[in-house]
């Protein structure tokens, strides 16, 4: 057995420095093969080459979103030769890394990186925690359509707003997601244009497991298949459980929103007359008005969506060392 390992150049703890590149391959040694991965279709190209039988995992060094782009690239690939697909591991080498908090990874990447070599190294099996997903059929503007699983998403309003301002960050980082919310937190009695923007809502018809929301106009338009924790600062979706996600819909006032924090901090519920948050088995959002869907999925970035049906994906296995 060996291990693959995708490493993304771009991610945070690379950038800074604290995990040289080559150093990916000398922890390795003769457990695994390591890829610096150029572009997605490098990665999908790699998997193409690599995915077998003979993998004990798949590592990937970058953050939720390489994570996100090596399962997506891999399924059809797994799908198509009739296997399962091996155990992932992230190697916390993001800004957030929600996955690997979840299957509660800990240390730095060189760490698990050493930890799972050893593994492979005396022929110990790599034990793995079974995660579900969310899938989503996304339809552009133009028409074309694609699917993809996902753990997590923004697909309006307010956590997509938030994404906007946390990736104008040139080193986004936790300390990020506090600075992003007490911006807006402070303006909001002043009516800063952050503030306003943040606060901003969704124009979209909604249906949660085929029953239609009555609002038009949606606060937050969230999903998740397990609950997160958001680099310390936020837990949510605390509904994702026994099969079913955790769905967000309709209205909210800033104000309530604000109140919320609290409760989110401790992965409480959020709390509003017009805001629905509940565990489901389907959501289905249509863009209304000009503004077009633009989902964040595991902090990837999907523009120009018209519509968005999101249903139970797939089981995913995440290595645990």
């Amino acid at each position: 057995m060996r291990v693959l390992c995708l490493v993304n150049p771009r991610a945070r703890r690379l950038r800074r420095g604290r995990l040289a590149a080559d150093q990916v391959q000398a922890i390795l040694g003769r457990a695994g093969d390591v890829v610096n991965t150029k572009d997605l279709e490098h990665v999908r190209q790699v998997l193409e080459r690599e995915l077998g039988s003979d993998l004990a995992c798949v590592v990937t060094v970058g953050g939720d979103g390489a994570l996100h782009w090596a399962l997506n690239l891999a399924l059809p690939i797994a799908e198509a030769r009739g296997i399962e697909l091996p155990p992932f591991l992230p190697a916390r080498s993001g800004t957030i890394d929600f996955v690997a908090r979840k299957v509660g990874l800990e240390g730095s990447p060189a760490d698990i990186l050493e930890r799972v070599a050893a593994r492979v190294r005396a022929g110990d099996a790599i034990e793995s925690r079974v995660l579900p997903s969310a899938r989503f059929e996304l339809e552009g503007a133009n028409g074309a359509r694609r699917t993809v699983i996902a753990f997590a998403a923004a697909v309006g309003g307010i956590g997509v707003r938030f994404f906007d301002q946390y990736y104008a960050h040139p080193d986004p980082s936790p300390a990020t997601i506090v600075s992003v919310i007490a911006r807006a937190v402070a303006g909001f009695p002043f009516g800063t244009a952050h503030a306003r923007e943040m606060f901003r809502p969704q124009e979209a018809e909604v249906h949660i497991d085929g029953a239609r929301v009555p609002s038009t106009v949606h606060s937050g338009l969230h999903v998740g298949a397990i609950d997160l924790d958001l680099g310390g600062v936020l837990k949510v979706f605390p509904l994702a459980k026994d099969g079913l996600l955790h769905l967000h819909a309709g209205e909210l006032e800033p104000k309530a929103a604000i109140a919320s924090l609290p409760a989110l901090a401790s992965g409480g519920l959020i709390r509003g007359e017009r805001f629905v948050e509940c565990a489901g088995s389907s959501l289905d959002v249509e863009a209304r008005g000009e503004e077009l869907l633009r989902p964040v999925l595991d902090g990837e970035r999907y523009p120009d969506m018209r519509r968005v049906r999101v249903t139970r994906g797939p089981e995913i296995r995440v290595a645990v060392v």
